[in-house]
């Protein structure tokens, strides 16, 4: 017994660490690719993009994975938590939506900005899932699926830019199979393991969204408060 304990452990920390290792360097690999072949103005629309896609997925994750991963009594179903990650993650498609109308910009440029910042999606998507893996005592599942997803999502990137030298083409390509990598990845475990189903019952929805609003808070105040020189610069110096 122990030392299946241990077995599964160690399988946790692998594919978490895997998972970890190339979420924090998948975007500075695409952004310094974006930077040499395509140049400067579009590494700022891409940075730019991608500070909005992290500063709205803090909405869209709405910091409920360490309340999840923590309700060992099952205070609150997965269809809850499920229902409520919809909900968010419709709200933060709505905040890239119109911080992409409110820049202003060219329209290709607009829509190159859209899609790079909802790249974010996925990961604020897919942690409703990976929350709940971890509470069965199953994160590998979750960081396999998760660092199989960032690396489709790398390898396309990397290899539709270098072939078509263009930053919407290529954004595109990647959301598209992005997609595609988080269906396949996710809903074999997902419809062994969960009950797809949402629950939009009011109370608990209305409890589990309000006990996670401070969290929430915190985590987009946080990030804005490291994006905020980003902001800065591009005010004053617009793309």
């Amino acid at each position: 017994m122990v030392k299946k304990i241990d077995s599964q452990l160690g399988r946790d920390y692998l594919w978490n660490t895997a998972s970890s290792i190339i979420g924090s360097a998948s975007m500075v690999i695409m952004a310094l690719v974006v930077s040499r072949f395509l140049g400067g103005y579009a590494a700022g629309i891409f940075t730019l993009a991608t500070a909005a896609g992290q500063q709205f997925q803090t909405l869209g994750a709405y910091e409920v994975r360490p309340y999840q991963a923590t309700d060992v009594r099952h205070r609150f179903s997965f269809p809850t938590y499920f229902a409520a990650r919809l909900i968010t993650v419709v709200l933060m498609m709505v905040g890239i939506i119109a911080t992409t109308l409110w820049s202003g910009r060219p329209a290709s440029d607009m829509i190159a900005f859209l899609i790079i910042a909802s790249l974010r999606f996925f990961d604020a998507f897919e942690d409703v899932f990976y929350g709940e893996f971890q509470r069965l005592g199953r994160l590998d599942i979750a960081g396999k699926a998760n660092f199989f997803r960032v690396s489709v999502t790398l390898v396309s990137f990397l290899v539709a830019l270098l072939a078509t030298n263009d930053l919407l083409v290529t954004s595109l390509i990647t959301l598209v199979l992005s997609f595609i990598a988080m269906v396949a990845l996710i809903l074999p475990a997902a419809r062994t393991m969960l009950p797809l189903r949402p629950s939009f019952t009011w109370l608990p929805l209305r409890q589990l969204l309000v006990e996670c609003f401070p969290l929430f808070l915190a985590a987009f105040l946080a990030m804005y408060l490291n994006n905020a020189p980003r902001y800065a610069v591009e005010s004053n110096v617009p793309l």
